[in-house]
């Protein structure tokens, strides 16, 4: 297992509920000009995220194709 590589992941992991905090205030604040817009942009780049540290953590939680799958979906 390399210690690189799920270092990288854990930080995504990190930075992915730290973008779905951003997110939720967006919607606490959802009447306001944009704010939708940018929740939805929040909460698409945590998923993103997510998904990405799913796919470079060194062990394989998923079957291949079902990571494939959420990478290409």
């Amino acid at each position: 297992m390399s210690s690189a590589a799920q270092s990288v992941s854990i930080l995504m992991l990190i930075a992915a509920a730290g973008l779905a905090s951003v997110g939720m205030f967006g919607v606490q604040h959802r009447r306001q000009p944009g704010a939708r817009g940018f929740a939805v942009s929040m909460f698409g780049t945590a998923a993103w995220t997510l998904v990405l540290s799913v796919n470079i953590w060194p062990r394989q939680f998923l079957p291949v194709y079902v990571s494939m799958t959420l990478r290409n979906g």
